[in-house]
């Protein structure tokens, strides 16, 4: 390898760091959702502080050897999507896990307190399904938007993802040794994305130290300020 061509390349197009992005969940008007009262997008957003991007593979048939003999081929037929995890902060108040417990809900109400009510209404979460009940996946699926920038802040990447929905709400551990933050780590099923991207001939910024160093840390205390002003009082029914 050239080095000289190597360090070029460093300065010239930069690299992407993996710690500058965000996501944003967009509901339909009519969605389940909508009639949640602990639901609050811009929250979400701000206390996402994990993710993966969405990427794709293949299911695919092993074939006979094209001449009769030789190695075997792989032939693609169908691409696959594995599920999303994002993992959140959980307020003081719990209005994030309400969110997620509402979204749950939405989609199997599982309200049936001990099988001992199965013709009653839900009476926690935003629908009116009786328990056990199974909702329509256009009222609880969403569109998943997944923005990653470079270190000056630019948009260089935006994943969209389609129906998208919990398939769990994790249980999550407690002790009195810790005292951590407490994180909700959520898995998301979709049916497929797709990637729009900037301009990649421009040149990527370039760190050079204090200068985006400080747009970082200056991003950041605002991040800090609206997480600490969106904090709330204890969500009840």
């Amino acid at each position: 390898m050239d080095i000289r061509r190597f360090t070029s390349s460093i300065n010239d197009k930069s690299v992407l760091k993996n710690n500058r992005f965000e996501a944003q969940f967009s509901f339909a008007s009519d969605s389940y959702m909508g009639r949640s009262r602990a639901l609050d997008g811009n929250m979400l957003t701000l206390r996402c502080d994990s993710a993966t991007l969405p990427g794709v593979s293949f299911a695919s048939a092993d074939g006979p050897p094209r001449l009769g003999y030789g190695p075997v081929e792989k032939h693609p037929y169908n691409p696959m999507f594995d599920d999303l995890t994002l993992t959140f902060m959980v307020d003081a108040g719990s209005q994030i896990h309400k969110m997620f417990y509402d979204w749950v809900s939405c989609i199997v109400n599982f309200e049936g307190y001990g099988a001992s009510t199965l013709d009653k209404a839900a009476t926690k979460n935003p629908t009116s399904a009786q328990a056990y009940e199974v909702g329509y996946r256009d009222k609880y699926a969403c569109i998943l938007t997944l923005r990653v920038f470079s270190v000056t802040d630019a948009r260089v990447m935006t994943f969209t993802a389609y129906n998208v929905f919990p398939m769990a709400l994790p249980q999550t551990s407690m002790n009195w040794s810790e005292g951590d933050i407490l994180r909700l780590s959520i898995p998301f099923a979709y049916t497929d994305f797709v990637v729009d991207y900037a301009d990649f001939r421009n040149n990527g910024a370039v760190e050079t130290g204090n200068v985006d160093r400080q747009v970082f840390r200056d991003r950041m205390d605002r991040v800090i300020a609206e997480v600490q002003a969106a904090d709330i009082t204890p969500v009840v029914n």
